[in-house]
């Protein structure tokens, strides 16, 4: 049984990463739709009697949706278990304490911590503004300080390929690191494919952080490795709009579970 779906209920974010795999239509679930799904979901967790249930919410950029802590309260009275994954450039200490106990844990995208490296990625705004290392700082250390377990992604392109992140893991010490190779989806980020590496490359640079355990992903393995709810509130293993074939708006997600191919092995690795 599968216990975690990841809800990309927006693609709208305010980064333009150059590897991100998320087509930015500005796509997003009302807040009607997304409470459907939510229930749709809590539906399969209760008849497969699964206690460990996890929803978590992402997009693009889930803290650009002023209604997110609606979303985050909904999911969280119905004892599912809620986590998030965001750029960190609008995560506040305010939003972090007010959900203490509501939201188990954060993920943030952590793909350099070099300013001008991460203008080069498109990790910034619209007036070329990245996060910068010190609030990053802050803000992980805030994370771990009110006893949310902390997440960082590093996504690996030709970009950061050179880049020295363990000072920073050292610091900041995160419950759970992720490793993934930057992966090319066609009609989406195509434009970016100088920017991939070779899974030795790839390989050669995950052999420095062993010593945070990190969970890796070359290309090959992101394929068919989790659920996604698209922004459309279709399900399946990659968020293509054009490769829709459930809807959960209108099925029952206990109904076609069994039929969305994906690999045991991949998933097991990120989640078990």
């Amino acid at each position: 049984m599968s216990n975690v779906f990841n809800l990309h209920f927006t693609d709208a974010c305010n980064y333009h990463c150059s590897h991100c795999f998320v087509k930015r239509n500005n796509h997003g679930l009302s807040i009607e739709d997304i409470i459907g799904i939510i229930n749709n979901t809590e539906r399969y967790f209760l008849k497969n009697k699964i206690e460990n249930g996890r929803i978590n919410l992402a997009g693009g950029e889930p803290l650009i949706v002023k209604n997110i802590q609606d979303i985050i309260d909904i999911i969280f009275l119905k004892g599912i278990e809620v986590s998030l994954i965001t750029n960190g450039s609008l995560l506040t200490e305010i939003f972090i304490k007010n959900n203490v106990g509501k939201i188990s844990m954060i993920g943030i995208s952590v793909d350099s911590l070099n300013n001008d490296t991460n203008k080069k990625i498109g990790r910034c705004d619209k007036s070329n503004k990245a996060l910068s290392y010190k609030n990053l700082l802050k803000i992980c250390k805030y994370i771990k300080y009110m006893k949310i377990k902390l997440k960082i992604n590093i996504c690996i392109s030709r970009i950061n390929l050179n880049e020295n992140f363990f000072e920073f893991l050292t610091e900041v010490r995160p419950d759970r690191l992720k490793l993934l190779q930057m992966t090319i989806d066609e009609g989406v980020n195509d434009y970016s494919i100088s920017n991939t590496i070779s899974e030795k490359e790839f390989h050669d640079f995950c052999t420095d952080y062993n010593e945070f355990k990190p969970i890796i992903e070359p290309s090959n393995k992101i394929k068919d490795a989790y659920f996604i709810i698209d922004s459309e509130g279709n399900i399946g293993t990659s968020n293509a709009h054009n490769k829709a074939q459930y809807n959960l708006l209108n099925i029952e997600l206990d109904s076609i579970i069994s039929k969305i191919k994906i690999n045991k092995n991949s998933y097991n690795d990120r989640y078990v």
